[in-house]
């Protein structure tokens, strides 16, 4: 089974890329995914918090780790509703 992570889980990685929140997470190594809102949301609060330049590459390291997800359709934001108000 694959594991989609949040902006939260993605935010662990990139403030301390030393911890290993992966393997702790997925311990199997199951692929690994992100959304491309989660891309947007982490380089928002980058630009909102002026981080500098090694946290920035430090989050861009983090973003390139995962396949990013294009998120779209009706289908999608359908199941997401489902999940968001279970």
């Amino acid at each position: 089974m694959a594991v989609c992570y949040d902006t939260s889980i993605l935010l662990l990685i990139a403030r301390d890329p030393t911890r290993d929140v992966r393997s702790r997470v997925n311990p199997k190594r199951e692929p690994e995914y992100i959304s491309i809102a989660t891309v947007g949301e982490l380089r928002s609060l980058i630009r909102q918090n002026g981080w500098g330049a090694k946290r920035t590459q430090d989050a861009e390291d983090a973003i390139a780790l995962f396949n990013v997800i294009n998120i779209s359709g009706d289908l999608l934001v359908t199941r997401y509703v489902d999940l968001d108000v279970y």
